[in-house]
């Protein structure tokens, strides 16, 4: 009998299949695969014992024990997505959604729950709260616009290369105009390599211009005024006279008049260095006492760069614990001499407090920069570790060096020397953990003569730096092609030609001569660091001469890195054999190296006064009055390409006194304006216009680069899209990449004025 229904009651609804244009229907393809059987199990079936099997690993105690090793990954992950944000953030949003998270992780947690989710959702909130709190904290005023001034201040830094003039840094400055100006917390400034260098703490008074600090050369590159914000400072220039000496000066704090009196010693012992030692051996010796590298000549520090051993100069994690290290192990072996001592006092503990204070004199010696400081607060918790009967090295405490490195400067998380130091330890302690567990074959060894130990001592040591060297150099060298476009091929020959040399001559030497200076005795312990110095400038000089020493690397995406990235960790951090699934994105991510995946057509500068335009030939060629060489060697650097002569880059290319055309590889015209006489018969010819004037109302070109969207955007890449497929009278697209979003963050400073 038919079922009756009232005529108040609804019937059910019908559902019709959905059809192919819906959403359900293009998923059922999805679906039939999902459940389809393959061999003896559907997919799903599959996926569901690879989640068990992985589930199975992660609940194990050994890999249960090392999930606080991925608090500080899941920390930088919040900073890193706070940089990467359209916009700047709200402070009291982020602090609230942080608090509420963290309220879920503990309840959870006390409650005996499950709560790993919600606390890697807290550290990431978190660690976007602090990257939050760090930039308001040193946010300053920023000049929009160039301007003369008469500038005075007090020099808090002193920057000497010798291939460009030295810079200053003025802290408390004050910008003296024809109008009313905002000074910012510093500036810095180019001065004359005539007038000389003023000594720190001196306060100054000179003519200078000075503007925004400049932007990033390309579109994705290196941002020099982001570091410069997270210093404090706000504007950049140089002199158009010499510096004069000012009688009125700030009442300087206790903190900066201990900064200024360190920074005098250092300079008084580059000095000291330099007398005893003139020439580019000293020079070394300054760099790896003092910190200083301004005084080695620029073809040396090229030699060192293409044989990779470019991390010589910089101080960094080795040289602190080489420095800290050896007055470690020369203050244990001098207590070891007594027998009293050895037995009854605790003599380890006692050389580990030396080695702390040995590292914090190292810290403040060197300057005391970013890579400096981590390597000091490295070296603490290891010596700590000692005090506390915890093993030194280890992951656990690389992780708490991370996380207050982070906490105090987040901004370092963006840093090549960041991610390369952190990178290097973390391969080296997670190899290093796992040899130590390997099975060992109980073999007799018959005795050996003094020559065979030595001999085999020899071995083990060499196969040591080899080994050290090619780990560092794996989890390195993705960081180092990504920032620096740059690798040096025969880096392992010229580490195990140098590092031996460091390790056992330059560093104890030079130790030993930081030892006697204050008894005027350090010219023994100063030639033979030459001596070592020397040898390591001979090698470096070599080893890059060889054939092919260098290759340019192509730019890569940033998600190629961060692939690459997350699959280093969940190698290095993972125990059980899950871990040897890092292998698989690691692998990956070098196929995702071009950033875009076509080259761009058109590369302009912030200034709009060089442009660079790829031909048929795939070349690119340069439009510029006056060629800015730090600028075109970043744009082929990028391209994978050595730079080429200046003839090369300029063929084809035609040009008057007010205007330059270039030709696309489609036959398009670009027509680089740099007077305004020239607009009017441009905008009606050429196919796009970029000039660092502002371009008239009326032009009727396709695409217009001018000076508003050049100070509004910063550099720009162009690449054009061709429609002949879809329509053959159609005009091209072009996708335009910029340098600032259109909603700038607070490092990026105000669009520019007046220029």
């Amino acid at each position: 009998m038919a079922e009756k229904h009232s005529p108040t009651e609804q019937r059910p609804p019908i559902r019709h299949p959905p059809g192919r244009g819906s959403w359900q229907g293009r998923l059922r393809p999805l679906r039939r695969l999902w459940d389809q059987p393959a061999l003896p199990f559907r997919l799903s079936s599959i996926v569901q014992i690879a989640a068990a099997g992985l589930l199975d690993q992660f609940t194990r105690e050994q890999e249960q024990r090392r999930t606080f090793l991925w608090f500080p990954v899941l920390y930088a992950a919040g900073i890193i997505i706070y940089y990467q944000l359209p916009q700047e953030p709200v402070l009291t949003a982020l602090g609230l959604i942080s608090g509420v998270l963290l309220t879920i992780s503990v309840f959870c947690f006390v409650r005996n729950k499950p709560c790993q989710v919600w606390v890697a959702v807290s550290l990431i909130a978190f660690g976007a709260l602090t990257a939050k709190i760090r930039t308001d904290s040193v946010s300053t005023f920023q000049l929009d616009e160039q301007i003369f001034v008469s500038l005075h201040g007090t020099v808090a830094s002193v920057d000497i290369r010798a291939d460009r003039p030295p810079r200053v840094v003025l802290s408390n400055p004050v910008l003296e105009s024809r109008r009313k100006i905002s000074a910012p917390g510093r500036v810095r400034v180019a001065l004359l390599k005539t007038a000389g260098v003023p000594p720190i703490g001196e306060t100054i008074t000179l003519r200078a211009r000075v503007g925004p600090v400049p932007g990033p050369v390309v579109p994705g590159g290196y941002d020099p005024r982001r570091a410069a914000f997270f210093e404090g400072i706000g504007a950049s220039g140089f002199a158009v006279g010499h510096w004069s000496q000012s009688a009125e000066g700030h009442a300087a704090s206790r903190p900066r008049i201990l900064m200024t009196g360190i920074e005098q010693v250092r300079q008084a012992m580059a000095r000291r260095i330099l007398q005893n030692q003139p020439g580019p051996a000293g020079a070394v010796a300054v760099a790896l006492l003092v910190g200083e590298r301004g005084y080695l000549p620029p073809e040396i520090v090229q030699h060192l760069r293409d044989a990779g051993l470019a991390h010589i100069l910089a101080i960094s994690g080795l040289h602190m614990a080489l420095f800290a290290g050896s007055v470690f192990f020369v203050v244990r072996g001098l207590l070891a001499l007594s027998v009293t001592l050895a037995l009854n006092w605790p003599i380890r503990k006692w050389a580990a407090c030396a080695a702390l204070v040995a590292a914090t004199f190292y810290l403040f010696l060197s300057g005391g920069n970013v890579a400096t400081l981590r390597a000091f607060i490295m070296a603490s918790i290891m010596f700590g570790a000692i005090l506390v009967n915890r093993p030194a090295i280890s992951l656990r405490n690389l992780a708490i060096a991370a996380l207050i490195i982070l906490a105090s400067e987040p901004e370092s998380i963006m840093e090549p020397g960041f991610q390369m130091s952190f990178a290097a330890v973390t391969a080296l302690i997670a190899f290093y953990e796992t040899w130590r567990e390997r099975p060992k074959l109980d073999l007799a060894e018959p005795p050996a003569t003094l020559v065979g130990r030595t001999a085999r001592h020899m071995r083990r040591s060499i196969g040591a730096i080899a080994l050290t060297t090619m780990i560092a150099g794996l989890a390195t060298g993705p960081v180092a092609a990504y920032h620096f476009n740059h690798v040096a091929v025969y880096s392992l020959v010229g580490n195990l030609l140098a590092m031996p040399i460091v390790t056992l001559v330059i560093m104890p030497a030079g130790l030993f001569s930081l030892i006697m200076m204050p008894f005027g005795l350090e010219a023994g312990p100063l030639a033979l660091m030459a001596t070592g110095s020397n040898a390591i400038m001979h090698v470096a000089a070599t080893v890059s001469g060889w054939q092919g020493a260098t290759l340019i690397a192509a730019a890569t995406a940033p998600l190629s890195l961060a692939v690459f990235m997350f699959g280093f960790l969940w190698l290095c951090l993972w125990r059980l054999k899950w871990r040897w699934l890092g292998l698989i994105p690691a692998a990956v991510a070098p196929m995702l190296v071009l950033s875009g995946g076509t080259e761009p057509d058109i590369l302009i500068a912030s200034s709009g006064k060089i442009v660079a335009v790829r031909d048929h030939s795939g070349m690119l060629r340069i439009s510029a009055k006056r060629q800015n060489q730090y600028v075109l060697e970043q744009w082929f650097k990028r391209e994978g390409e050595p730079l080429p002569g200046r003839n090369q880059l300029a063929e084809g290319v035609r040009c008057d006194p007010s205007a330059c055309l270039l030709n696309l590889a489609d036959g398009k015209i670009l027509a680089h304006i740099r007077s305004h006489s020239a607009f009017d018969e441009e905008c009606r010819s050429a196919d796009i216009i970029v000039t660092p004037l502002n371009a008239p109302a009326n032009c009727q070109a396709h695409l217009i680069i001018d000076r508003p969207q050049l100070d509004r955007f910063g550099a720009h890449t162009i690449s054009v899209e061709k429609n002949e497929d879809k329509n053959p009278g159609a005009k091209s697209d072009y996708r335009i990449v910029t340098a600032y979003p259109a909603v700038r963050r607070l490092w990026h400073g105000k669009p520019a004025t007046g220029q």
